[in-house]
């Protein structure tokens, strides 16, 4: 930890260029050794690296932000970046900096946000539409770095008068990088998704669910599926209970994705796909599908191994297809269904 202070020294005092150069030192070192972040802080490098990102060139501005995200990681840099100035000119460079800066930009504003009076900060400053913004037409990158910050980021449970932030908007983010990200993002966007917001009251997060499930690459399905299972759950101790909330719109999207998805998806998802049908086999259906009848020999196989919950669960879907889609009587015959039944 010796070489730090020299390095904020140059991060201060340095040319552009040794600027820079420090600012990405220091950035990988407190990346790479979580206990000299607090090291980093100590010796004053918050203040220089604020400056950087306000009045650095391009790719100094870059290299700050990357640095003051490595340094957010600790709740104490956190609130010290803040109140240092950051939060401001940082949303500036994610509105206005090279695709470069931006990504390590908005890094760093999402690793602030796991404060809740940066959160508010964040929002006075115009963060959220830059992030909509950034999730819609940013690079692979910076959809990936927003999505998955806020995989980490919004499990921790926020103060009361921040929660509409954090719910709302992180969804309304991670609704675009799902529909406009990577592979890795939609999953990370998809894992997200269903813990921020209840089923009864987001039509718009399931229906982003239930195209993940359908059309999105197989982790990101089973993410999805799994975020259905969490959007849906009531927090009993079964796994088929579901929340009161959950509206009769809701459940219809669901409940094909997730079907064809229990019947075509890898060993994972069609775990998390019958799980999830588990729970939506407590709603009073009143309308006919057509359905994939490719997801019936998995829940045969529930009906004659899983435990006494599920088997109840898988019966009352095929119970449900058998009468929803006629002409499934003779599939869920020939897949074995009788006997276990």
């Amino acid at each position: 930890a010796g070489a730090i202070p020299p390095l904020v020294d140059v991060v201060e005092n340095g040319t552009d260029v040794e600027k820079e150069a420090a600012a990405r030192i220091l950035s990988f070192v407190a990346e790479k050794a979580d206990d000299h972040a607090v090291s980093i802080a100590a010796a004053g490098a918050i203040p220089p690296l604020v400056e950087l990102v306000k009045h650095g060139t391009d790719e100094a501005k870059e290299a700050a932000a990357e640095a003051l995200k490595g340094l957010s990681v600790n709740a104490d840099n956190s609130v010290a970046i803040a109140a240092a100035g950051a939060i401001a000119p940082l949303v500036d460079v994610v509105k206005h900096g090279t695709d470069g800066a931006i990504e390590s930009a908005a890094g760093a504003l999402m690793g602030l946000a796991g404060n809740a009076d940066n959160r508010l900060s964040i929002v006075a400053a115009g963060g959220l539409p830059a992030f909509v913004n950034l999730a819609k037409s940013g690079t692979s990158g910076a959809k990936e770095a927003v999505a998955m910050a806020l995989e980490e980021k919004d499990r921790a449970p926020p103060r009361p008068n921040t929660r509409s932030f954090t719910k709302v908007s992180a969804a309304a983010v991670l609704v675009q990088v799902a529909k406009n990200g990577t592979d890795r993002a939609k999953e990370a966007a998809a894992q997200t998704l269903g813990e921020l917001l209840s089923a009864g009251r987001d039509g718009a997060v399931a229906d982003m669910l239930a195209e993940i499930a359908k059309n999105g690459p197989d982790r990101a399905k089973e993410a999805a599926a799994r975020s259905i299972c969490h959007l849906l759950d009531d927090g009993a101790d079964d796994d088929v209970s579901i929340r009161g909330d959950v509206s009769y719109d809701v459940a219809c999207s669901l409940f094909k994705p997730l079907f064809r998805l229990a019947g075509h998806g890898t060993d994972e998802s069609k775990l998390a796909a019958t799980r999830a049908l588990c729970k939506l086999s407590r709603i009073d259906w009143d309308f006919t599908l057509n359905l994939d009848a490719g997801a019936i020999p998995p829940l045969v196989d529930v009906v004659e191994n899983g435990t006494d919950v599920e088997k109840e669960a898988a019966a009352r879907i095929l119970s449900f297809v058998a009468e929803k889609a006629d002409d499934h009587a003779v599939s869920i015959a020939a897949a074995g269904a009788i006997p276990p039944l």
